[in-house]
């Protein structure tokens, strides 16, 4: 649980004290921290974090809702992971 209140407190400083991005923050936090035990890989993490942004900047920026594209997004890369583990085998976090 260390890894989402690292990107809760961080995000703090980013949003302010608003309710809804911190709990959206805390949840992706979860997220990222089950795909890198899974994985054992902080890169699978890195990149779904940056494609949130990269969307939510772009989809922001032009007044489109963005949610089901990166919940999409955010399947797409876990199931491929997920296969490309059980293909290579799991390394795991050590």
């Amino acid at each position: 649980a260390l890894i989402p209140t690292i990107f809760m407190f961080y995000h703090i400083g980013r949003y302010g004290e608003n309710v809804t991005a911190l709990n959206s923050v805390l949840f992706f936090g979860f997220i990222a921290m089950g795909v890198t035990l899974i994985t054992g890989s902080l890169i699978t993490a890195h990149a779904i974090h940056f494609a949130n942004n990269a969307a939510v900047t772009f989809f922001t920026a032009t007044a489109t809702d963005v949610s089901l594209i990166i919940w999409l997004y955010l399947a797409l890369v876990t199931m491929l992971t997920i296969i490309v583990e059980v293909k290579y085998g799991f390394k795991g976090g050590n």
